[in-house]
């Protein structure tokens, strides 16, 4: 009796490592689509029209024609555009600090107060977003940001902030 309740276990367990070698535990396709968790998610990054940065002592305007393209711009200028776009509308935030986390804290020391550059972006007839770029963050990886209409200071990807600076100080 000992010796079939054993083999049956055996064989119950033989059969279970068979199912899994066989489905694997994976959920179909084993890849997810890509979602945007950007601020801009809600739009197509070709539906943006006008940028306008800003920074303490300069000012810089692009507008895209009714043909998709960046006017009055150079093609590296135009790459650079399209590409902190796309960032704003793909990479997601990574932190809201809320405004009862940052509550006595003046704006100065996220460096919000003045930011280092405004981005403005304009979809078709109306203002979709306005963020200031602030600080770096302690680890250094991370930018403070205000971002208009939201309450709370944001912590978003360095690299966001960075291909925003690169079409400011671009050619």
């Amino acid at each position: 009796m000992n010796r079939r309740v054993l083999l049956a276990a055996a064989l119950t367990a033989m059969a279970f490592v068979l199912g899994l070698s066989l489905d694997g535990g994976r959920r179909p396709g084993g890849v997810v689509a890509f979602e945007p968790k950007g601020f801009l998610a809600k739009q197509s990054a070709a539906s943006v029209r006008d940028v306008e940065l800003e920074s303490n002592d300069r000012r810089r305007s692009f507008h895209r024609g009714s043909d998709g393209e960046w006017q009055s711009t150079s093609r590296e200028l135009s790459r650079l555009l399209d590409d902190a776009v796309a960032l704003t509308r793909n990479a997601a935030p990574e932190r809201n600090l809320s405004a009862a986390e940052i509550a006595g804290i003046r704006l100065a020391e996220y460096g919000l107060d003045p930011p280092s550059l405004v981005v403005s972006v304009h979809g078709p007839g109306k203002e979709a977003f306005r963020i200031a770029l602030g600080g770096v963050n302690p680890l250094g990886l991370s930018r403070y940001a205000k971002v208009e209409g939201h309450e709370g200071v944001w912590l978003v990807p360095g690299h966001l902030a960075r291909a925003w600076e690169d079409v400011m100080s671009g050619p």
